[in-house]
């Protein structure tokens, strides 16, 4: 049985279907795409979830060349790797371009092999886009806590504080108002206003306070 690309499938004495269409039911089942490529950098195979990622048919993605959907390397990149690949295996993350020029990230790992003595490349490619993302909105988010952090100056230790006015003593002797302690050692800034207790000691009594008090 020859492929699409006139090359023999391998010789397989292991399962009872024809070694081609055992070859096509492994690459069919894979949830990540793949693809062989020839030394023109065309594809000569290629499973359906390759096609369903690049947004092309079975029959077209026959006719494409690397660089149709390559976007990160050049051509003169992708045949020095080529060569590089054809006795070693490698793994990176570039981006590829689909049919309609939107851009999806992918993951690749390829490796040179033989196909009846023609050297050829195995690509399986896995979209990355929604990993990508999540790792990006993660790095923001350490980074906002990384710069929160840096701002946030903590208070440690015991603080001497007055038994009766609640002053603070400082680390230089000098007792300091609580508020005037605390916006020193921190990011803390106090408004002022008065609970209704210390009003009621301070105004209890008074025809106007207990007037507003009333109403």
């Amino acid at each position: 049985m020859i492929n699409r690309r006139g090359y023999e499938p391998f010789e397989s004495q292991r399962f009872d279907c024809e070694p081609w269409q055992c070859y096509r039911d492994l690459m069919e089942a894979s949830l990540d795409g793949i693809a062989i490529i020839d030394q023109k950098h065309r594809i000569c195979e290629a499973n359906s979830r390759f096609a369903q990622m690049l947004g092309y048919t079975m029959e077209e993605m026959v006719q494409l060349h690397t660089w149709d959907w390559e976007v990160v390397m050049k051509k003169s990149d992708i045949r020095a790797n080529f060569r590089d690949l054809s006795t070693t295996k490698t793994t990176f993350e570039t981006r590829h371009r689909r049919k309609d020029g939107s851009i999806y990230e992918a993951e690749v790992t390829a490796c040179g092999t033989k196909l009846n003595q023609t050297s050829v490349i195995l690509a399986i490619t896995r979209d990355i886009t929604k990993r990508k993302q999540n790792e990006r909105k993660m790095k923001r988010v350490i980074r906002k806590l990384q710069e929160a952090t840096k701002n946030v100056k903590m208070l440690r230790g015991l603080l001497p504080i007055c038994s009766n006015c609640k002053k603070i003593r400082d680390d230089q002797g000098y007792w300091k108002q609580i508020e005037s302690y605390i916006s020193d050692h921190s990011e803390v800034e106090f408004s002022h206003s008065i609970c209704r207790e210390c009003a009621d000691k301070l105004y209890g009594g008074q025809t106007w306070y207990d007037k507003i008090k009333n109403e």
